[in-house]
């Protein structure tokens, strides 16, 4: 599990800003939380618990063969039906794992919300109302949570039911060929194949639940692996170089820029700042101040024009060495759970 966060988060940082600015943090919390440890619980201790009742069936199986092929076929009768419900039931789990998954991740996204929201939310008491929309999301939770459970609570039986009905069927067979005589059953060999029927059931059963397991187990690796696919939108180009110490001089050259294709929200501009000189950038909420400073810092790469700090396009140098030459002082600063020296550094 250590190796999978690991991977999580090493990926995650080396996203670009609009994949954190869209993807609410409650969502991203999911992956690494209960999506991660449900993917390594699978790979840890349940392909270990599969590998062992593979093998432990195969014995039990190879040695009913070795008393009596004849009992052993009959017994097997009920393991066709057995996957028939098995197969019925996978799509229906996975649809309501799917629901369950996609209702945690509301839950965990309105948590998050309003926790990193609670000044808020008692500024403007509205405690009630968010006691209520917790509630609602919880209770949501809950439900999906109860329709699986539900869909599970049928294996269980079921995996009895078969057993039993193999060994009605085997003890029903046998009784008739010892009532007819003959030499190649006996009393011993029914009870010893009452025995296997029930070791050998035990791996079937273990190995149907685990139907119910994978379901839950795909979709976490599902989520798991969208979020490892998920590319940067700004990456370093393959010949960019490191900045070494600037003077600090920036131009925006004929510079356009959109959120999304279709709407640009700063529209040619043209701006030189020389360095030590000190500018203010002045406007309304929405006027693209902030967007500026990002492009500048390339959170974004600009739809079209250039940006240049001493004359090095911002676009050829490695988004590391740029970042590391701008000094930031941010409205509402950020302050790690760490000592001061550490937040300074």
């Amino acid at each position: 599990m250590i190796d999978i966060r690991h991977q999580l988060f090493k990926h995650v940082i080396g996203l670009s800003m609009n994949f954190h600015e869209k993807e609410p943090v409650g969502k991203t919390m999911t992956r690494f939380l209960s999506d991660a440890s449900a993917l390594n619980d699978f790979l840890t201790n349940q392909v270990a618990n599969v590998v062992h009742d593979v093998v432990s069936g195969l014995v039990v199986l190879a040695l009913m063969f070795a008393i009596n092929p004849g009992l052993t076929l009959i017994a097997l009768f009920m393991l066709p039906i057995l996957a028939a419900i098995s197969l019925y039931m996978r799509p229906r789990l996975h649809n309501g794992w799917e629901l369950v998954s996609a209702s945690s991740t509301k839950f965990n996204i309105f948590l998050a919300e309003n926790i990193a929201g609670m000044r808020i939310i008692q500024q403007f008491a509205r405690e009630a109302v968010n006691l209520k929309q917790f509630h609602r999301a919880n209770d949501t939770l809950v439900t999906e949570w109860m329709k699986v459970i539900n869909l599970q609570a049928w294996f269980s039986p079921l995996v009895e039911i078969t057993r039993g009905a193999a060994l009605v069927i085997v003890v029903f067979t046998a009784a008739r060929q010892l009532g007819l005589g003959g030499d190649t059953l006996t009393v011993g060999t029914l009870l010893a194949f009452t025995v296997y029927i029930n070791n050998l059931w035990g791996p079937i059963g273990t190995l149907t639940n685990m139907n119910v397991v994978m379901q839950a187990t795909l979709t976490s690796a599902s989520k798991v692996f969208s979020l490892l696919d998920s590319q940067p939108t700004v990456t370093d180009a393959p010949n960019a170089i490191g900045l070494d110490r600037v003077s600090g001089r920036i131009t925006f050259e004929d510079v356009n820029f959109g959120y999304s294709l279709h709407k640009l929200v700063l529209h040619n501009i043209n701006l030189t700042v020389e360095p030590g000189e000190l500018i203010a950038l002045v406007g309304q909420t929405g006027s693209g101040k902030t967007t500026i400073v990002s492009l500048l810092c390339r959170f974004y790469d600009v739809t079209s024009g250039t940006i240049a700090v001493d004359q090095h396009d911002v676009r050829q140098v490695t988004q590391a060495s740029l970042r590391q030459q701008i000094g930031v002082v941010l409205q509402e600063p950020f302050i790690f759970p760490a000592p001061t020296a550490n937040n300074i550094r």
